[in-house]
């Protein structure tokens, strides 16, 4: 290399929007200097391309490292021969970069491939040998091969223990790699325990404020996270990200970082306006210091698009998506593992905004993706699996779904067991496409055999559990089996209040559905509801019809949707559905037994309109649900000959409650359209 190519190098990065940072630029001159007064094949010219090689990879540019580290590693293993020190690093570092590229099959080869040579000139005991053990550990834990890469791992940590001592910081690194796999094992209730002692010893050996202490500290909130201990959780990421702030500054990339991590977690838990804050800041302060292609810049817009989709900025968080999936194609490649997630995200964003016919053909991709470079049993592989079939549900292509679905269970129960996470997901989604399609017995089977999986796995307060326990209670009212539904709701309740706190989303929905389940004695508002409950007694369903057909009648739809179609993002609002003895109907209600639900909205409708714009022949519709005296279901052929020369509702009319005033200053306020 020449010192053109120096100059190359730096108009180039410049040209293209890049940053070489400050060890990048003094790396570059070092070798450019060496290569210039040493020559090309000196040892320290050698050193000063591993340097340059491992510079790149530290700042994100993965390609660069690679092709770098190809020539450090083949140079250094001509010319200092393949079991030198140099050569052993080169190799270490070339392969971490194929790591980072997600050329998971070469990282491996190139990892055992200096391993080996190690082990010659070395001994598989010695602290390099080590090294490239935990290394190559990183390698299977890449490629979901966890149980080799536990096996490593518990190696390296007996050798560190055995030369260096329990409290060495090589030693409680090897507890925190150690503890993360257990983690990608499903094997929680060993990997908390171990994280928590890691961080003990650490805070006494290096002190609170040490930068590992800091990184062993937000790991073990990650553990909390994962096992639903919410209120645990949201402290240690608020500890990580306060104390970052105070010993890194709020400008270090670890410090944005853990602000993005926080974020999340603030997303998850419903506090969305700090997410957004805290999220635009870390993805502002990351693409200052790196431009905008840098692999933590990418990731962090990827969070800042969940966020925005979390808080209804649909349009916002869906081309922050495509903008990250173009910018991962421009820094990776297609097959790149963070390209092949983020095409994930978006095809689920996608799926989140109702948009299944673009959902599914993405995610299509990204199965035959992952089958091809991760393999059929990957864990991430039955992970994406499971997504299409909740794409294939949300298309209405329920035998394509449920296929899916059980394919996805089989596969987890067999790679996985029985109560893994994953796999309790996946005997969920099955259970709940049992009981859409009216297989009840085999729903209430499979969600009992989910509760006390998850309660064995995640413990009885995750959020899982919880929102597992709902839909079983929710089973339970759908089957007539009231009793039961209104005490597993009340005991639901109850956890969700103590665990989550009140306003957690689980926790309102639970208590909704407890009120839904429990409704209390019904008064009727207005005097045509009366005639309706007596026609509904009586079984008179000619004259409930005829009640109905000169009535305003309201339909539930998301309010979300409904926001949509206002922005002009949708052309049709969906209406809400209710499976009941499995079939679904669509919830229409008059004007005095509309429901207090959330994130709804309620369309006004005639019959006429209704019958008009009746969405699917195979729903029926369920009148004025969760108020006996006047529930009723009805087919919609039913309907459409009621609504046949029905009158249409007389406009320009006051309605009041029973109760309400008939006349007076309060009456004509109401009449004028006062709140």
């Amino acid at each position: 290399m020449v010192e053109d190519d120096f100059q190359d190098i730096l108009e180039n990065s410049y040209r293209t929007g890049g940053r070489l940072d400050d060890a990048v630029l003094d790396d570059l001159q070092a070798f450019v200097t060496a290569e210039q007064t040493l020559g090309p094949d000196h040892p320290d010219t050698l050193t000063c391309r591993i340097n340059l090689a491992h510079a790149y990879y530290e700042a994100g540019r993965v390609d660069e490292a690679i092709t770098l580290g190809e020539q450090a590693f083949a140079e250094c293993a001509r010319l200092l021969g393949p079991d030198a020190h140099d050569t052993l690093i080169a190799g270490n570092n070339l392969a971490s970069a194929y790591r980072e590229a997600g050329r998971l099959d070469q990282s491996i080869a190139v990892c055992i491939q200096t391993l080996t040579q190690a082990e010659r000139s070395l001994g598989r005991g010695d602290p390099m040998s080590i090294t490239l053990i935990n290394h190559l550990a990183d390698a299977y834990s890449a490629a979901e091969r966890v149980d080799e890469a536990i096996e490593l791992l518990l190696e390296v940590l007996a050798a560190r223990e055995q030369t260096l001592g329990p409290y060495d910081l090589d030693t409680i690194g090897a507890r925190n790699n150690l503890a993360l796999a257990y983690r990608d094992a499903g094997r929680l209730d060993e990997a908390v325990p171990l994280m928590e002692a890691a961080l003990s010893d650490a805070e006494r050996v290096m002190g609170a404020d040490h930068e590992g202490v800091l990184t062993i500290r937000a790991n073990l909130a990650s553990l909390y996270d994962d096992l639903g201990r919410t209120a645990e959780a949201a402290e240690a990421y608020e500890r990580a990200l306060k104390d970052r702030e105070r010993i890194l500054g709020p400008g270090h990339p670890d410090t944005l970082m853990s602000a993005a991590t926080l974020g999340a977690m603030y997303k998850d838990t419903g506090r969305a306006a700090e997410a957004v804050g805290l999220t635009e800041g870390a993805l502002a302060g990351l693409r200052r210091l790196y431009g905008p292609d840098h692999r933590d810049v990418l990731r962090v817009r990827i969070r800042l698009a969940h966020v925005y989709l979390s808080v209804d900025r649909q349009a916002e968080g869906i081309a922050l998506l495509e903008d990250a999936l173009a910018g991962c194609e421009r820094l990776f490649d297609s097959d790149h593992p963070d390209t092949v997630r983020c095409r994930r995200d978006l095809a689920e964003a996608y799926r989140e905004v109702d948009r299944p016919a673009d959902a599914v053909p993405l995610l299509e991709r990204v199965v035959s993706d992952w089958e091809r470079i991760l393999g059929r049993d990957d864990r991430e592989t039955m992970a994406v699996r499971n997504l299409l079939a909740l794409a294939y549900d949300d298309s209405g292509r329920k035998d394509e779904a449920i296929t899916a679905y059980e394919h996805t269970l089989a596969d987890r129960e067999r790679v996985l067991g029985p109560d893994h996470p994953a796999t309790l997901l996946s005997r969920s989604n099955v259970a709940l496409t049992y009981r859409e399609l009216g297989r009840h017995a085999e729903a209430v089977t499979a969600l009992c055999a989910v509760v006390d999986g998850r309660r064995r796995a995640l413990g009885p307060d995750h959020a899982d559990t919880l929102r597992s326990r709902n839909h079983l209670a929710l089973l339970y009212e759908e089957t007539g089996r009231l009793d039961e539904a209104v005490a597993l709701y009340e005991e639901v309740l109850a956890d969700c209040e103590r665990a989550l706190g009140a306003d957690h989303e689980l926790t309102r929905k639970v208590r909704f559905n407890l009120d839904d389940a429990r409704p209390p004695r019904w008064q009727p508002h207005y005097a045509v509801e009366e005639r309706l409950a007596e026609a509904k007694a009586r079984g008179d369903a000619a004259a409930y019809l005829r009640l109905l057909s000169g009535l305003d009648l309201f339909v539930l739809a998301p309010k979300r949707r409904a926001d949509d179609v206002i922005a002009g993002r949708h052309d049709v609002v969906q209406w809400l559905v209710r499976t009941v003895d499995g079939r679904e109907h669509a919830q229409v209600f008059t004007r005095g037994a509309i429901p207090r639900q959330p994130d709804t909205v309620c369309l006004m409708r005639s019959m006429e309109t209704l019958v008009r714009e009746w969405p699917d022949p195979e729903w029926r519709v369920l009148f004025n649900r969760g108020v006996p005296d006047l529930e009723w279901s009805f087919s919609p052929d039913v309907l459409a000959e009621a609504a046949r020369g029905a009158a249409r509702p007389v406009g320009g009319r006051l309605l009041m409650r029973i109760d309400g005033p008939a006349d007076g200053a309060l009456a004509f306020g109401l009449a004028c359209g006062a709140p």
